[in-house]
């Protein structure tokens, strides 16, 4: 069925995102092998606002944003509304009057693919937004899209309930069914990783911490028998 609007879809436990909002987008993303990982054109647009919640995601008619204003009806407290406007050139597909019922909403934040606008007055709401940037040119609210399918947004593919975290490096997307297990392996990766730093505060470096030199060794070797 095309222009649909799913409502039945699975979300990660409260207490699971609560967890990843202390965590570094950075640690998430190599946990997953840089897998699921947005495009570094999707930036946050306002300093110190982090983004962690479940994706209601939103595919749009280029430079309309009808199904916008749907997915943000229908979203619920702590959601993060995830926008594919379709590569709309220089169309916001988010501004002030938006994000004021979000906030009533008390959404988490906003991902969009593209643009918004109104920044000086969204700058004095508190509220997240991940964005390409901004412009003035107002999208149109006369096209069907779609709410809460498989989209595509920074090429990291985001389906409903999908765990969206962004910090100031950037966003990942945890899909719903991998959401433990990534957990688990971004805390090892935490712990490894303050070791290495433990290491290089003593007086260490990297090269002899992960042996490089016999890895350099190694490479030179093999290059020198082509």
């Amino acid at each position: 069925m095309i222009f649909q609007i799913n409502n039945k879809y699975k979300k990660p436990k409260k207490s699971e995102v609560l967890e990843f909002q202390n965590i570094p987008v950075s640690m998430i993303s190599d946990s997953m092998g840089n897998l699921n990982t947005m495009d570094s054109g999707i930036n946050m647009m306002f300093k110190d606002k982090k983004v962690c919640g479940p994706a209601v995601t939103v595919t749009t008619r280029t430079g309309d944003f009808l199904s916008v204003l749907k997915a943000l009806e229908i979203s619920t407290k702590g959601d993060v509304i995830v926008i594919d406007s379709n590569s709309s050139p220089d169309t916001a597909n988010w501004g002030e009057i938006t994000t004021m019922e979000a906030k009533n909403k008390q959404l988490a934040g906003i991902v969009i693919d593209g643009f918004f606008r109104d920044y000086n007055e969204i700058s004095e709401m508190d509220f997240p937004i991940f964005a390409r940037g901004t412009s003035p040119r107002v999208a149109n609210r006369n096209n069907l899209g779609e709410v809460n399918v498989s989209i595509n947004c920074g090429g990291a593919v985001v389906n409903a309930g999908d765990l969206v975290v962004g910090d100031s490096d950037g966003v990942v997307v945890i899909p719903t069914n991998k959401v433990k297990e990534v957990l688990v392996q971004t805390k090892k990766l935490l712990k490894y990783e303050e070791k290495i730093k433990k290491y290089i505060t003593e007086g260490g470096n990297q090269v002899d911490y992960f042996k490089l030199d016999k890895l350099r060794n190694n490479l030179l070797k093999n290059y020198n028998k082509l």
